[in-house]
């Protein structure tokens, strides 16, 4: 006991431990004594005590940031015409997730390539904002708050708090009699990114559907033939979740303006990736299905667009980039044509009486299913950004039968939650471990499955 009382200097009060101290600590979820050089956890451990650096968090070098995307942006609309005015200094918790969305979570959802002289899209529109429009910056502040719950640095009541705000100023702005275009630009923006706190918190796909539906309001009031180049990088991200929402629940793709599918002229897309013509075609793919779904008979649509899938390629060119994130472009777009290909054999099996034509289709699928696969294992071995790799993912481990197979599904998922600590990636591996259970040996009809919120 004396030698207890020795150690342990009672005089000192009771010991104080937080969740905010050492990288190892909060990536173990302990509660750390922040003890310098090193806690007492790591030190027992024998592991390495990093302390992040939170001297970069400071208002300062936000506020730097901001006016550095902010010339960069060019913004086209009144809103570049006159002198933007930073808010009122904000507390550090709120500075703290700026800083998260735009050193972390940005680069988790864009394929902006890691080259000085190209930016972050996601930085060169919606940074910007937050400097001008509260509804933006609590936006933008909820998603990094849902990314540091994943990380364990957050409570999920921060993040459902500033969810909250920023609906109840979305909703403010929207009773307005009368809204300006640049409001009207900061409401997309907000929807957007609201639909980007559902995909990380992993939350219904019937919420990113509302937010995707305000969003096409929004667009609808935008002039295509005068759409600066931030409306555009908008449009585009719409169009993505249009899509991954649709397959997610199983209904058509939204309609803008009369327009059914994007126009994708860009080969390479910071959005997209790979895109070229193989988006549209994914458009096309979520409106069948949804059509289908509704009762429709679009058996032969299905073949004419599996054949359009099958003649789609794209080579290997050189570009603004290293050659892994090149290669990660190509793998993943290529994953989503053979998925794609694989969803519409599925739905042709359903109405095919012969045996030999179920057996050349099993075997047809069986290729296009090892070409899938292949694909989205190249790009767990690159280890880029996988932020748009989660649907095919999704399929490839729906139809994965062998144990070696699903053994490294279940690796990629984990290295895919490991890298990017979003919540939608491991509902989509819950969703494809329960359908194992019930697969057994034989194919479960897809029609009867529960929506999985993709993106």
């Amino acid at each position: 006991m004396v030698r207890v009382i020795k150690r342990y200097d009672m005089s000192r009060g009771p010991e104080k431990r937080s969740r905010w101290g050492c990288l190892n600590c909060r990536k173990r979820r302990k509660k750390c004594d922040e003890a310098q050089p090193a806690c007492q956890i790591c030190i027992d451990r024998h592991s390495e005590c990093i302390y992040p650096d939170w001297s970069m968090v400071k208002y300062g070098r936000t506020r730097e940031r901001v006016r550095e995307y902010q010339d960069a942006g060019n913004l086209n609309n009144s809103m570049s015409h006159r002198p933007v005015l930073l808010p009122a200094q904000p507390s550090g918790t709120e500075t703290k997730f700026v800083y998260h969305f735009s050193n972390i979570v940005a680069h988790l959802i864009s394929f902006s390539f890691p080259q000085p002289d190209i930016s972050n899209p996601f930085l060169l529109h919606i940074l910007p904002r937050t400097s001008c429009s509260t509804q933006v910056q609590r936006a933008v502040e909820a998603v990094a708050a849902a990314h540091l719950y994943h990380l364990g640095a957050e409570t999920q009541n921060r993040a459902t708090y500033l969810h909250s705000q920023a609906l109840t100023l979305l909703a403010t702005e929207l009773s307005s009699p009368r809204i300006d275009p640049a409001a009207r630009i900061n409401l997309l923006a907000s929807s957007l990114l609201l639909i980007y706190y559902e995909i990380v918190l992993g939350n219904s796909a019937n919420n990113a559907w509302c937010h995707l539906q305000g969003a096409k309001v929004f667009l609808e009031y935008q002039d295509e033939a005068a759409e600066s180049s931030e409306i555009q990088f908008f449009r585009k991200i719409f169009q993505y979740f249009n899509v991954m929402l649709a397959l997610s629940l199983g209904r058509q793709p939204l309609v803008v303006n009369g327009v059914p599918g994007p126009e994708i002229p860009d080969r390479i897309d910071t959005v997209f990736g790979c895109a070229g013509r193989l988006w549209p075609l994914m458009h096309r793919l979520a409106d069948l299905i949804g059509r289908i779904r509704l009762g429709q008979n679009g058996i032969s649509e299905a073949r004419s667009l599996i054949q359009s899938l099958e003649a789609w390629s794209i080579e290997s060119s050189p570009g603004p980039s290293t050659d892994a994130y090149m290669e990660a472009m190509l793998q993943i777009a290529r994953a989503y044509k053979f998925c794609g290909i694989l969803m519409l054999r599925m739905t042709l099996s359903s109405s095919l009486d012969s045996a030999s034509d179920q057996e050349l289709l099993e075997m047809q699928d069986e290729e296009v299913y090892r070409s899938a696969f292949d694909s989205v294992l190249r790009v767990c071995v690159l280890s880029t950004p996988m932020s748009t790799l989660t649907w095919p993912l999704y399929i490839v481990g729906r139809l994965a039968g062998s144990t070696s197979d699903r053994t490294v599904v279940m690796h990629i998922f984990s290295q895919f939650l490991e890298k990017h600590h979003m919540k939608v990636v491991d509902g989509a591996r819950m969703a494809v471990w329960a359908y194992w259970g019930e697969r057994m040996s034989q194919r479960q009809n897809w029609k009867s499955l529960p929506p999985v919120l993709l993106g």
